[in-house]
């Protein structure tokens, strides 16, 4: 969410409703942008270990330790 590609899908959508002249749902009439609270987490570190095989998290890789 909030990236610069969200962004512009979003604004192809919406640039899609109006040409097809659909109502904007939201704000009477005046967005079609729904409002959504959100919250985001860091981690310092984290891992996933099945059968006892520990994958380190955000290397990118799937890289086993």
């Amino acid at each position: 969410m909030g990236s610069i590609g969200d962004t512009l899908a979003s604004e192809y959508v919406i640039n899609c409703f109006e040409e097809n002249h659909l109502a904007a749902p939201y704000k009477n009439g005046t967005s079609y942008f729904q409002t959504v609270n959100t919250f985001k987490k860091n981690f310092l570190q984290s891992e996933l270990i099945i059968r006892d095989k520990k994958f380190e998290n955000w290397n990118g890789l799937g890289k086993t330790a």
